[in-house]
């Protein structure tokens, strides 16, 4: 037995030595015992084809990955920044137009301010702003404005874009009444003409729409503006023939007395602003804004 034991030993040794064996424990054997292991092959260091193709599938994959979260992140400051521009750049103009009208000279003939339409297909647009700003103040004998002392907010005509504040030096003849909106845009017409005119850029990011008009194409540019009296010309009217009595006009607050009373001449302000460089692909960005004049008005006329 001992000797079967000793011959296994020495075979063993052998075999270990040819880098085929391992020691191993087998019970009834003695404390020790080698059995013979398969001889292991190192593999040289290469890849197949296929792991090839996966590993530049991945790879493509990741960068493809990233590249999607650059572009967003890239298009996202992009936004955020046009974004910002606009949003300054619209609120200075509402602004701009608020104060004018907030310390604009109001009549019953002229209440402060005046808004004319133009026409595009069919619909009607409040898009110019007249604001009677005088330099100085004005004597209770004159009820309307000179052009010199009136401030006009509109499109620019050559560019439908852009969002205009023009003003007309040295022309000292008196304007119209609220009610002759024709002499107003003929008025307005022949001043932005005129090589004396002052004309400021507020804008140039209006959105506009391209409207067909009298068999051609017109750019109808994103302002607007919405006025509303208290009480209106249309209720003073009733009250001076009798329909209306004084203590039932719809007076602001209820602020009126037995001779005078308080009237309001109330504007919204809407402007649509394009973010971004290009007009044509920005994110179109609403303001919007209000202002009123406050006035007195006799009971009798």
């Amino acid at each position: 037995m001992l000797g079967w034991v000793g011959n296994l030993n020495g075979r063993a040794k052998i075999l270990n030595l040819m880098g085929r064996t391992s020691r191993v424990s087998l019970p009834g054997r003695g404390p020790t015992a080698f059995r013979p292991v398969p001889p292991k092959f190192s593999r040289p260091g290469v890849f197949t084809v296929t792991e090839l193709l996966i590993a530049l599938a991945l790879v493509g994959m990741i960068a493809a990955a990233c590249a999607g979260l650059f572009l967003a992140s890239e298009r996202a400051f992009v936004l955020a920044r046009g974004y910002a521009a606009v949003a300054e750049e619209g609120q200075l103009v509402v602004e701009r137009i608020r104060r004018a009208v907030e310390r604009s000279h109001a009549t019953l003939k002229f209440p402060g301010f005046l808004v004319l339409e133009s026409i595009a297909g069919g619909w009607r647009f409040p898009d110019t702003l007249i604001v009677w700003c005088p330099a100085e103040v004005v004597g209770s004998a004159r009820e309307l404005p000179r052009m010199d002392e009136v401030v006009v907010f509109c499109p620019d005509p050559s560019v439908p874009n852009r969002l205009v504040e023009v003003r007309f030096p040295g022309n000292t003849e008196i304007g119209f009444s609220a009610g002759e909106l024709e002499g107003w845009r003929t008025a307005i017409a022949e001043g932005l003409q005129s090589p004396n005119a002052e004309v400021v850029v507020l804008t140039d990011r209006l959105r506009t729409v391209t409207l067909e008009s009298g068999g051609s194409l017109r750019r109808q540019s994103g302002v607007f503006f919405f006025d509303l009296l208290r009480p209106s010309d249309e209720e003073l009217a009733q009250f001076r023939n009798g329909a209306l009595t004084w203590e039932n006009l719809p007076w602001v607050q209820n602020a009126y007395g037995t001779q005078y009373g308080l009237r309001q001449h109330w504007l919204r302000i809407e402007l649509q602003l394009v973010s971004g460089e290009d007009a044509a692909a920005g994110e179109v960005v609403p303001f919007f804004g209000s202002a009123a004049v406050y006035y007195g008005i006799s009971r009798v006329e």
